[in-house]
């Protein structure tokens, strides 16, 4: 129920940037984790992205991403934007896009 909640919690309020190439699955997941973990749950969140959480395609919208976040253990999916921060050189989430 906890992860539910975790994966609840990040999907509806995620999103992702831009750069050159578009994100791995792996870097938005963890940009995901550096947006939402806390010392208390982070092995609970970095379980659940790892088992719960699918990234679909990432596909180029200006000069940020739009990154599909499937939710495995809610049945949802969330388009999310992404953008690359040059200074971390790391992709930060930015929003979500709801319909």
């Amino acid at each position: 129920m906890l992860k539910k909640a975790f994966l609840a919690l990040f999907i509806y309020t995620l999103a992702a940037g831009a750069h050159a190439q578009a994100p791995t699955s792996e870097e938005v997941k963890q940009a995901l984790y550096d947006r939402y973990a806390i010392s208390q749950s982070a092995g609970q969140l970095r379980n659940a992205l790892r088992t719960e959480v699918a990234v679909g395609p990432c596909v180029p919208q200006g000069s940020q991403y739009q990154c599909q976040i499937d939710n495995k253990a809610l049945g949802t999916s969330i388009p999310m934007i992404f953008d690359f921060d040059p200074s971390t050189k790391k992709w930060k989430y930015v929003r979500e896009i709801r319909n």
